[in-house]
């Protein structure tokens, strides 16, 4: 009888975990990598970048949700692009592996006025971490099982558009999910306005984001970024869910390094000293008197030539 009851509960937990799992993890750091969500930000870059991004969720609790992903894009002609990017996640007894592969196109109307559109396409596998189960259930049945361990394929799609210093961004991460058999399982949107010419060369980008995501939560944000010189930059913001986060980051040059900190919500935070996220970029740009100088925030020299 204890054994059906602990392969009951295990059942739910992991039913319950997969759901989550196969959501895209929200990111506080969008405006560092863009391509973590939107397969066509793979075409705005003028030459070759790398990243890494890694964020641990709920700090200070047993189990919570770890994130890491690395990848590489850039444009191999004047208007397309390529990408590719692996990732790690784990919460709990839980993993997901993935491995997606993107491409992208832009049609320039004019100077920094353009349109990016990008597909993706990846395979993710997802499973049990055996290592962490109890030493007294390591001989169930249920933990041994190969029940848990499946692979699936998805596609994403994604537009990008640069109109002055607006931008517009609307991605569907999951365009198509074997796993969940369904269209338009999760999107994102993001909109930002560039305020330049400010006193001491400062420039405000005031943005909102909204993300919906499969059979749980969405999630709306508002923040507000400063930056000096298009090097130093810090931002501020608010998620829907009492969730106040601030980020920071330096650019030098070809190399960006970004740290981002979440507050717990009101319901974590006796447990949790919150959420932790950090991104590091290099940039091998083709260099040239036009293209020289490219912003922080806009690492892919999309916008803010200096």
């Amino acid at each position: 009888m204890g054994k059906r009851i602990y392969n009951i509960c295990l059942l739910l937990v992991l039913a319950g975990s997969t759901l989550y799992a196969q959501q895209n993890i929200p990111t506080n750091l969008y405006l560092v990598n863009p391509v973590i969500y939107n397969p066509a930000s793979a075409s705005n870059i003028d030459g070759f970048a790398i990243y890494a991004d890694y964020r641990h969720q709920w700090v200070g609790l047993k189990g919570a949700p770890e994130y890491f992903k690395f990848g590489a894009y850039g444009t191999f002609s004047q208007n397309m692009g390529l990408g590719i990017n692996a990732s790690g996640f784990k919460n709990g007894m839980l993993s997901n592996n993935e491995l997606n592969l993107s491409f992208a196109y832009k049609i320039n109307f004019s100077d920094n006025y353009y349109l990016s559109m990008g597909l993706s396409y990846g395979v993710y596998r997802f499973g049990i971490n055996r290592k962490d189960f109890p030493v007294e259930s390591s001989t169930d049945p249920t933990a041994n099982s190969s029940l848990f361990d499946r692979t699936f394929f998805k596609t994403g799609f994604g537009l990008g558009l640069v109109a002055g210093n607006l931008q517009f961004d609307f991605a569907v991460p999951e365009l198509s999910d074997q796993s969940k058999k369904t269209f338009f399982s999760s999107t994102y949107t993001y909109l930002s306005y560039d305020i330049r010419n400010l006193p001491g060369q400062w420039m405000l980008t005031p943005s909102a984001g909204y993300r919906r995501y499969y059979n749980t939560a969405s999630y709306f944000d508002l923040g507000l970024t400063t930056s000096w010189q298009e090097t130093v930059w810090l931002q501020v913001g608010y998620r829907t869910g009492s969730n106040v986060f601030c980020s920071a980051g330096i650019s030098m040059e070809r190399f960006i390094i970004a740290f981002s900190y979440e507050a717990p919500s009101t319901v974590l935070s006796s447990i949790s000293g919150g959420s932790n996220e950090i991104s590091v970029v290099y940039r091998f740009i083709r260099f040239s008197k036009e293209n020289a100088a490219f912003s922080f925030i806009r690492p892919n020299g999309s916008r803010g030539k200096r």
